[in-house]
């Protein structure tokens, strides 16, 4: 092979990451790291050793994210601006290591990496922290006055949109920083991906009993709330996730002696219990019907 092969080679994840979007710190780190490993592959025709090296280059990227928003989180939880539990959620999104999948972008991440202004951040931060009763009101309230480009609710929706239903590996991580940066840059983009955004939540739920929405898809628990319910159910069980159940009253909940279910997943978590105040999971539909029950009771719904 040619060292005009080789370069060529070489090029593709250069030209990949300028197309991303990337800063050149983390080019540049990323082919310090990893260009050895991928020169070699190369002048050796390995094909699993060159795709080894890339997949690495993309973990190095992602690591390089992670750190970025865990300053940004240690800054929040310093500042009471959201607990510690909601800091280690947003971290567990971010892909940094090889032959994982992670949860990846959604908006409390894009708002930590500075893509959303920080006078936009707060009702993400809200939303992402545990729902409120104000959050939801504020939500509504911008909703029913019609969206505009710098409306908190607006950044919100938009950055939402970008979530993936399902796990993403660093290079599906990096392209919806792509997707979020192109959002940030442009005001007519952010209202249309916004409404989008609103029109799929609304019309996720399979159906609404007695102030509460149920639907299979992501969004749905939103989409129960901004159909005036008190409390959303998402199962999503078709892509390995519990099944989730949510209420923005959980400040006026007390779960202390409901009896959560003791299955676990293959990698041992538990499936039920509290994630945030709130905000809920359980393993199967015979649970999913107790805590509905027991929510609806403490709640007068």
């Amino acid at each position: 092979m040619t060292d005009m092969d080789l370069n060529k080679r070489q090029s593709v994840l250069t030209d990949t990451m300028d197309q991303l979007s990337l800063p050149s710190v983390v080019k540049e780190e990323v082919l310090q790291a990893a260009g050895q490993k991928i020169a070699s592959a190369i002048r050796a025709t390995d094909g699993k050793a060159l795709q080894l090296a890339v997949d690495e280059a993309w973990v190095a990227i992602g690591s390089y994210y992670r750190e970025q928003l865990s300053d940004a989180m240690q800054r929040w939880v310093a500042e009471d601006k959201i607990s510690a539990a909601a800091a280690e959620r947003m971290l567990d999104r971010v892909p940094n290591t090889p032959g994982e999948e992670f949860s990846g972008l959604d908006a409390g991440v894009a708002a930590g990496l500075g893509i959303v202004p920080e006078d936009k951040q707060d009702l993400i931060r809200s939303l992402h922290a545990f729902y409120t009763p104000d959050a939801v009101d504020q939500v509504r309230q911008e909703l029913a006055a019609g969206l505009t480009a710098d409306q908190e609710t607006t950044w919100w929706l938009a950055m939402c949109s970008e979530c993936i239903e399902g796990q993403v590996d660093a290079r599906q991580f990096v392209s919806q920083l792509a997707g979020a940066l192109e959002i940030r840059d442009n005001p007519e983009l952010r209202v249309q991906r916004a409404q989008e955004e609103i029109e799929m939540m609304t019309a996720s739920l399979d159906r609404v009993e007695a102030g509460v929405g149920y639907g299979t898809v992501d969004g749905c628990i939103q989409g129960a709330y901004l159909n005036n319910c008190d409390i959303g159910v998402s199962d999503m069980r078709d892509i390995g996730a519990p099944i989730f159940v949510g209420t923005f009253r959980g400040s006026e909940v007390n779960l202390d002696t409901f009896s959560w279910g003791t299955t676990r997943d293959d990698r041992g978590r538990a499936m039920s219990g509290q994630i945030a105040p709130g905000f809920y999971k359980v393993a199967d539909e015979a649970e999913r019907d107790r805590l509905v029950k027991e929510l609806k009771a403490q709640l007068n719904v």
